[in-house]
């Protein structure tokens, strides 16, 4: 069996100037992400005002329900407080600055959060009677019927 090296290395030049140039497109993606992340955090950092921060908080449209993750890490069960209207929830919650202070490994601006509190619009009518909120961890997870 004949084997033709040089075409062999060129092939193989070829494939690793692709990988290389696959590479540098990746890098360039993960550091305009990382940027990106900064400056979300950045806004976090700075939106803490008087010790309260706006909970973080994602709205899924279910069809006929909609589903609404709010994350409050470091946030007493016992003090939280969801008030539903027809176009909005309400969230507020104190937080256990321990827990905080351990989940956000001494971040410096953690010591200065107390509460979260924040009114998530919602871009279509609920039924407030239907409201259902479960916790997991610090996620809540707020179900609600749609209102046609």
């Amino acid at each position: 069996m004949y084997v033709d090296r040089r075409r062999i290395e060129l092939l193989m030049r070829r494939a690793l100037d692709r990988l290389g140039e696959l590479e540098r497109m990746m890098w360039e993606e993960l550091s305009e992400s990382m940027s990106e992340l900064e400056a979300m955090l950045d806004a976090r950092y700075y939106s803490i005002t008087d010790g309260v921060m706006d909970p973080l908080y994602t709205v899924i449209d279910k069809g006929d329900h909609v589903l609404i993750v709010v994350d409050l890490p470091g946030s007493n069960p016992d003090t939280i407080v969801v008030e539903a209207r027809e176009d909005s929830i309400r969230i507020d919650a104190k937080v256990s600055r321990e827990v905080v202070a351990r989940a956000l490994h001494g971040v410096e601006w953690a010591s200065r959060l107390e509460r979260y509190s924040g009114v998530i619009r919602l871009p279509f009518k609920i039924d407030k009677n239907t409201v259902e909120v479960e916790r997991r961890g610090s996620t809540l997870l707020i179900r609600a019927r749609k209102l046609v």
